[in-house]
């Protein structure tokens, strides 16, 4: 699953992503890379949990995103979602959470579990100084390579 998902991030973040996975193998800690790009109308599905017609938040305990379609780095391939593994069950309140933060802002990555008040510690993202609506000014422009990533 991990290698497939690193395959649907932007060509300029796959790199680093894979390095991140191996220090963390190395340090003795497997991670699985469960999401990476999130199509827009995925986006809102996510979007919708928790919240009724229009938008009003019912539910706090469902609430999974406060990103809208093209709010969130998920929709550029900028952005990954991983987990620990641990005895092959995922470890989502694990103790290994700001080593692997840690690790991640070594190479580059903003981590969810900081710039979020520690809400998303699964989240990982890369933006190159962009924000979501930068970016959303490209994809309006179809400003896209060869291979379906965003040029910027």
């Amino acid at each position: 699953l991990t290698d497939s998902k690193i395959l649907e991030l932007h060509p300029k973040i796959r790199v680093q992503a894979k390095m991140f996975i191996q220090m963390l193998e190395d340090r003795g800690i497997n991670v699985r890379v469960y999401c990476a790009y999130r199509s827009p109308s995925e986006q809102l599905e996510n979007w919708k949990k928790g919240r009724d017609q229009f938008g009003n938040v019912y539910n706090k305990s469902l609430v999974v995103t406060n990103a809208r379609p093209f709010e969130s780095y998920h929709q550029y391939s900028l952005a990954f979602d991983c987990v620990e593994i641990l005895n092959g069950k995922a470890q989502w309140e694990g103790k290994n959470w700001e080593e692997i933060g840690h690790i991640g802002d070594y190479y580059g990555f903003e981590w969810g579990g900081r710039f979020m008040n520690f809400t998303d510690k699964p989240h990982f993202q890369m933006t190159f100084g962009k924000k979501c609506r930068d970016l959303k000014v490209l994809h309006d422009k179809v400003a896209y390579d060869k291979d379906g990533f965003l040029i910027f």
